[in-house]
């Protein structure tokens, strides 16, 4: 199924949780919806499933529009933050509710739930009750109960958010080697952002009703549209700076640092003008040390001020020898060998991101 949304707005009361959403999700994409706590992400998954209408705007599944269509009529299946599964009732005649609903006879009721238990590696579990069962096994008949029906449309409300740490990685891979080799278009909400750069074909990101920037993983996190974005998808340093020109050939922008008589190179997909005052973006890990000047990368001199060790990475914080109020972090591996006097922090320009 291929979901298109045209300036889609929703309001409860004078609060407006959605404005001007528009977008469309490819058939076969596994899209994400990210962002803070009451940024719209679950609004926007409800109003897909029917159970909210929106106040104005469209939603077409293949075309079609959905507007009064009941969440029975949409086929699409949804996964419940809190598994939402019956306790009276056994594993199998909870996958089965929504079939019942649509009048498929028993004997196919029995296949079909059994196939779905099948593809979660739960079958055997058909005659338990929840209560029987871990948190992950819960997770696996609420996903089944919404394949049972053989949707078009996935939609999974923070799916992994009740689940212990190790648990989540696990079932990270195992929903999205379901969906993918299944073929279904899904729409998956979620708050935390390596679950999203895990999973996700393309993500949403969302702040305050809106739509931030869409793309793929990769696009969000090595080319972020705004401080928003860059902030929220992980660790990164920010500096101020003024375009100076923008370099013939390279495509790159020459800047003047801030505060700091250096002057840098760096990228951005928007056209920026001389004398603009814009604001760079470097995610620690793209910045290396070195003991003297690399021909092609911006350099800053600079002296290390504190480290912080994590378990698999060590966080380092330096602050430039010109100007003790700029400070970079960068995450090394192994970092027993860093010299403790003055060094050169590296960034390629490509890594060295210009922001609106």
């Amino acid at each position: 199924m291929k979901v298109r949304l045209e300036a889609i707005r929703k309001s409860y009361g004078k609060t407006i949780a959605l404005q001007n959403i528009g977008l469309e999700i490819e058939e076969g994409e596994f899209f994400f919806l990210l962002g803070p706590s009451g940024c719209g992400k679950t609004t926007l998954l409800r109003l897909l499933a029917g159970f909210e209408e929106a106040d104005s705007g469209r939603i077409l599944f293949d075309g079609r529009e959905m507007k009064g269509v009941p969440p029975e009529k949409r086929n699409s299946g949804m996964v419940f933050q809190n598994y939402a599964l019956w306790p009276h009732m056994t594993v199998g005649e909870n996958v089965a509710f929504g079939l019942e609903v649509r009048g498929v006879s028993s004997k196919e009721c029995l296949s079909r739930v059994q196939e779905a238990l099948d593809l979660v590696h739960l079958g055997e579990y058909i005659d338990r009750r929840p209560v029987q069962l871990s948190g992950g096994q819960q997770q696996r008949v609420a996903l089944a109960r919404a394949l049972v029906i053989r949707p078009e449309l996935v939609l999974l409300d923070e799916p992994l958010s009740n689940l212990d740490a190790r648990l989540r990685l696990e079932m990270r891979s195992e929903i999205r080697s379901l969906i993918k080799d299944l073929g279904h278009t899904a729409v998956y909400v979620t708050h935390d952002q390596k679950e999203a750069l895990a999973m996700a074909d393309r993500c949403a990101i969302l702040r305050d009703g809106n739509i931030e920037q869409i793309g793929t993983p990769k696009e969000l996190y090595c080319q972020p549209a705004n401080r928003f974005t860059a902030e929220f998808l992980g660790e990164t340093n920010f500096l101020a700076a003024q375009v100076l020109e923008k370099e013939s050939g390279s495509g790159l922008y020459l800047l003047k640092l801030k505060d700091l008589d250096l002057t840098w190179r760096g990228a951005s997909n928007q056209p920026l003008t001389g004398g603009q005052q814009v604001l760079v973006s470097i995610r620690p890990e793209a910045i290396r040390i070195s003991e003297g000047p690399i021909e092609g990368m911006n350099l800053l001199p600079a002296v290390r001020s504190k480290s912080v060790y994590l378990g698999e990475v060590t966080q380092h914080t330096f602050v430039a020898v010109e100007n003790g109020q700029v400070s970079l972090q960068l995450l090394e591996l192994h970092s027993s060998d860093l010299p403790e006097g003055p060094v050169h922090l590296c960034a390629a320009p490509a890594d060295t991101v210009i922001l609106s």
